[in-house]
């Protein structure tokens, strides 16, 4: 499966496709001939996260996937006030991305701009334009921000037809209607067993119509208060006032989960329209000629972001109080680390959003005419923006220091802790091989050996490396935001709460020019932007690139409504409607049903999809017998087990295999012979930067994992280069003859159980489906081998 078609992955020139539709779906290749003959099918979901290049404008709201996936990071299902705290903060985020929209429109280029000429300053780029320029259709500055408020609603109406597509195609996949659920947070709570734990749509819409009538407040509530100060119109007040109680209210309904479900459908979508609405008729209506004593910034706005921003620390502090809180109830050893990463994750999608559009408005503002911050007793440029915008551009390449230093540091201090058990897995499994003559050993060539250990040591340190970075980042940046936003406040207070804007002395962090920090901040959406659209079309880019993404878009949007839609929304329950139909198997013409057994594989982020779609598996499943599982590059236990450990951990794991393993047969005591495997097999190697092992070595349940060395063996002929190392691979790991023989010693088992003489039926044939990742080209693995046949060449499927 992946951006690969399926006819490559199935190796076959005809496919025939039995499910899905264009975009995912099952693809069936020829059948294995033999003895053991079965079907060979391929589960292509690469078109819910690649193919398409426009799936990487979604990147340009990855501060909503953070938020989103930082309320996935609860230390257990039942933080309530977690969640809570995550979905505040989340409509904060909203608020300040909307906000930023209306001062680039609304303030620098209708009001400001747009009326240059009438305050006698320099012409400015929209002051000629027909429609807000002088002598245009909306020359009053009140109509001329009405015409600007069309650029932030178009940003939410594209938001929200964003959305409304997605939850269509993703979240509406499989049984007609919407799943009755017990309360909103039942999938949160109850976890990937949960029936409607992927149907997002039955408990993420209100919180979506909540995030949209936020988002018009923002522009509705300067458009009263612009009406309000030009015109001193009373209605214009009560706007501003219901705007700010709207936003006030938005924040509490998405805090608390009952109130959300006592909202009508539709309800605050339509208040938050009839409010905008409302704005747009009284701005217009009241609107006056140009004067003198106009302000110099658009009324309102100023106010908006003294709203928004004081919140995001206390937010932030709420979102580790809640997690330390909650992870301290359950004893958590790694408590510490379970309410600093989630915290992290939404204090880095604030400041994304605060430095991005900070850098982005500057240089719109630059690019509509002469744009300075406002300093005291300097002359009025033509646009004037606050000092703040400023501020955030320069400190973005601090922090991006910071990231680095800590991030480095970090990875020299722990890189290499696990090299030497790494060295003693590699040799132990080598000193099983014997040297072939005539071959040399690479481990006796130290740049062979050298390239080893970096091989090893980037995936033991990288992830430490990067929480560590992120950690001191997001640490470092509190006291700096706290101290400004106190010499703000009391500056603020020092002129009587002025609606201009104020000046603090920011000292040292003057030293960086604002013009390389704004190009930098608005070249950083635009590099990522080509860089992930690159990834999700050519695999080989893929594989180092769209990893995080995937594990971002994995969880369903219910902190962040607006976010990136969730592939696996659609994947899960289309994988396991197809597990259940090939249970069923097929009915000859004498009316003889013949049940079928499947083979399930699944390689890095499709390993994910598997261990999601086994949990969401009903209880009267017919499993033991039936299933076999192989994974290999499986990240459950180094990714998700450890930032999600609420709905990954080793009871979801062992509950799993223990659904799996089939009943005991034989003997007198019915007991399962002592050397029996499970049926789930999971393949990792050391190398592999991404996927691991999927049980702690400590758990009692073993044979699980099955360690890999990479290379399979260091000698190579004399005279040629030295095996290289496979990593994440995964053609690498199909390609191994110990991962080929779990294959077909899986499929063997479950061919003789199928034909064993106590089943009351007679199977007809043994599905064998590959659900790799997505992040090759070749994402698959077909092991087509009968028993007792040499091992032949695996192809994708």
């Amino acid at each position: 499966m992946g951006g690969t078609p399926p006819a490559d992955m199935l190796d076959a020139l005809d496919p025939v496709q039995v499910s899905g539709d264009r975009t995912a779906g099952v693809w069936r290749g020829h059948d294995v001939p033999g003895p053991q003959s079965r079907h060979v099918e391929a589960y292509a979901w690469g078109g819910l996260t690649a193919r398409a290049a426009s799936r990487a404008l979604w990147l340009l709201v990855l501060p909503f996937a953070l938020v989103n996936v930082a309320g996935w990071m609860a230390p257990h299902r039942g933080a309530s006030a977690f969640r809570g705290a995550v979905r505040v903060m989340g409509v904060v985020v909203t608020g300040l991305y909307v906000s930023f929209a209306a001062v680039a429109a609304m303030d620098f280029a209708a009001y400001q701009c747009g009326g240059a000429s009438d305050r006698a300053r320099a012409s400015c780029s929209v002051d000629t334009w027909w429609l807000v320029g002088e002598g245009g259709v909306a020359p009053d500055p009140a109509r001329r921000v009405v015409v600007g408020a069309s650029v932030p609603l178009a940003l939410l109406a594209l938001l929200w037809w964003l959305t409304r597509q997605s939850r269509r195609a993703y979240e509406r996949w499989g049984e007609p209607g919407s799943v009755d659920l017990p309360s909103s947070d039942g999938p949160a709570e109850d976890g990937l067993t949960h029936h409607g734990f992927w149907r997002g749509q039955g408990y993420a819409v209100r919180l979506a119509e909540i995030h949209l009538m936020v988002g018009l407040a923002v522009v509705a509530a300067p458009l009263g208060q612009t009406a309000s100060v030009l015109s001193g119109s009373r209605a214009g007040a009560m706007v501003w006032w219901t705007g700010v109680a709207t936003v006030t209210v938005g924040m509490a309904l998405a805090a608390v989960t009952r109130l959300r479900r006592r909202l009508p459908a539709g309800a605050a979508l339509g208040w938050g329209l009839g409010l905008t609405a409302v704005a747009l008729l009284v701005a217009w209506f009241t609107a006056t000629p140009p004067s003198p004593n106009d302000p110099a910034i658009l009324p309102g706005l100023p106010l908006l972001f003294g709203f928004f921003i004081p919140t995001l620390l206390p937010g932030v502090i709420a979102v580790f109080a809640t997690a330390y809180w909650h992870a301290g109830a359950r004893q958590d050893p790694d408590r510490l680390r379970h309410a600093l990463t989630p915290a992290t994750v939404v204090q880095t999608a604030a400041m994304t959003t605060l430095a991005i559009q900070s850098g982005v408005v500057l240089w719109v503002a630059r690019w509509l005419g002469d744009a300075r911050a406002f300093h005291t007793g300097a002359t009025r440029p033509d646009i004037e923006y606050a000092q703040a915008f400023e501020v955030l551009a320069r400190a973005i390449p601090w922090a991006l220091l910071i990231l680095a230093a800590s991030a480095g540091l970090a990875w020299a201090s722990v890189a290499r802790r696990g090299i030497d058990d790494a060295q003693t897995r590699a040799d132990q499994a080598w000193s099983a091989i014997d040297r072939p003559r005539g071959w040399s050993d690479g481990r006796d060539d130290p740049s062979w050996r050298s390239s080893w250990r970096r091989a090893v040591t980037l995936p033991s340190g990288s992830l430490s490396a990067l929480e560590w970075g992120l950690w001191v980042t997001a640490s470092a940046g509190v006291l700096p935001t706290f101290v400004y936003w106190v010499l703000w406040t009391r500056e603020k207070m020092r002129q009587n709460w002025t609606t201009d804007h104020i000046e603090v002395d920011v000292g040292w962090l003057t030293l960086l020019p604002v013009s390389l920090c704004t190009w930098l901040l608005t070249a950083i959406p635009l590099v990522a932007v080509f860089v992930l659209r690159h990834s999700l079309t050519h695999p080989r880019t893929r594989r180092t690139v769209a990893i995080a993404w995937d594990v971002a878009t994995f969880w369903p949007r219910s902190f962040h409504p607006l976010a990136p839609p969730s592939y696996a929304e659609r994947a899960v329950p289309e994988l396991k409607a197809r597990l259940q139909r090939l249970w069923r198997g097929d009915v000859d013409q004498d009316g003889q049903e013949h049940p079928g057994a499947v083979l399930l594989l699944g390689h890095s982020q499709g390993s994910v999809l598997v261990t999601a779609a086994l949990a969401a598996l009903p209880p009267d499943a017919p499993i033991p017998g039936r299933l076999s599982v192989v994974t290999y590059g499986c990240p459950v236990r180094r990714l998700y087990q450890r930032h999600f450990p609420a709905y990954f951990d080793d009871t979801l794991i062992t509950t799993a295999v223990d659904r799996l393993t089939p009943p005991p047969a034989g003997g007198e005591d019915g007991a399962a012979p002592p050397d029996a495997l499970p049926a789930w097999r999971n393949a990792y190697r050391d190398t592999d930067y991404v996927g691991h092992r999927l049980l702690d070595p400590a758990a009692p349940l073993r044979g699980v994992d099955l360690y890999l060395p990479d290379p399979p063996t260091p000698f190579h002929p004399t005279g040629d280069p030295a095996p290289p190392t496979r990593a994440h691979a995964e053609g690498g790991y199909r390609r191994q003859s110990t991962l080929a023989d779990i294959v077909a010693a899986e499929a063997s088992r479950l061919h003789h159980a199928l034909h064993a003489p106590q089943s009351p039926r007679t199977p007809h044939h043994l599905e064998q489906i590959h659900h790799g990742q997505n992040h090759l080209g070749q994402n698959h693995l077909e092991q087509d081998r009968s028993e007792g046949e040499p091992a032949r060449r695996t192809s994708p499927i």
